[in-house]
């Protein structure tokens, strides 16, 4: 859409909850006709950018070798952030150890 606003600026504008237009953009509820042209006036689009979904399909995802990978990077998206350097160090030193193993070197968990 052409005007960035976030989930809780939109939803103040309109006069509805957070929670509802998150619903909108999951596809879990349909927002009434009524609304259709507030909202487009909202994000500075026509009504039929709004039926058409422009700009609101997510990106490809690009392609992992395995998709078991994609269930693994959905769950780090969902970590909250505290937890992202001690998932980087484990990873570290996973691929650190894997790599020492390859070159005949052993460290002191080997």
């Amino acid at each position: 859409m052409k005007r960035k606003l976030s989930q809780v600026a939109l939803a103040a504008r309109l006069g509805v909850s957070q929670k509802l237009i998150s619903a909108y953009e999951r596809d879990y509820r349909v927002p009434p006709s009524s609304m259709i042209p507030r909202v487009a006036e909202e994000l500075g689009v026509s009504t039929e950018e709004i039926f058409r979904g422009d700009d609101t399909d997510p990106p490809p995802r690009p392609r992992l070798r395995k998709e078991t990978l994609w269930r693994i990077v959905e769950k780090i998206e969902s970590l909250p952030n505290n937890r992202l350097p001690e998932l980087e160090r484990v990873v570290d030193a996973f691929l650190n150890k894997d790599t020492a193993v390859k070159q005949g070197r052993r460290g002191k968990y080997s």
